[in-house]
């Protein structure tokens, strides 16, 4: 699963747009621009640990053998990295796949 390809989620993963990649940035500290604060997805893994659930992630995928592309719920996602210790076997989402989803600019 891969975020938008967003200047802001693009620099908090340092160019791969991969979750992981997002919490190694935010646990040293990182600072989006030099400038942005990741501080506050830390909060939100400290919510996924005391067992809050929220709404699924939207997904979108072109197609069954595509990566999978957040369209909605960067911060969740980035704070299930966060907490991937604490998450259960399967999290829910939901997904839309559209061929034509490949020539969207963010995919």
């Amino acid at each position: 699963m891969r975020y938008i390809d967003y200047s802001y989620w693009t620099a908090l993963t340092e160019g791969t747009r991969r979750p992981t990649d997002a919490a190694g940035f935010v646990r040293r500290g990182g600072l989006v621009f030099d400038r942005m604060p990741t501080g506050h997805f830390l909060a939100l893994a400290e919510a996924v640990r005391e067992g809050v659930t929220w709404e699924p992630i939207i997904c979108v995928r072109a197609g069954e053998d595509h990566p999978l592309v957040v369209l909605e719920g960067h911060a969740r996602l980035t704070a299930m990295a966060l907490a991937s210790d604490c998450l259960p076997d399967e999290v829910p989402v939901l997904l839309g796949t559209s061929t034509a989803i490949a020539h969207w600019p963010c995919y």
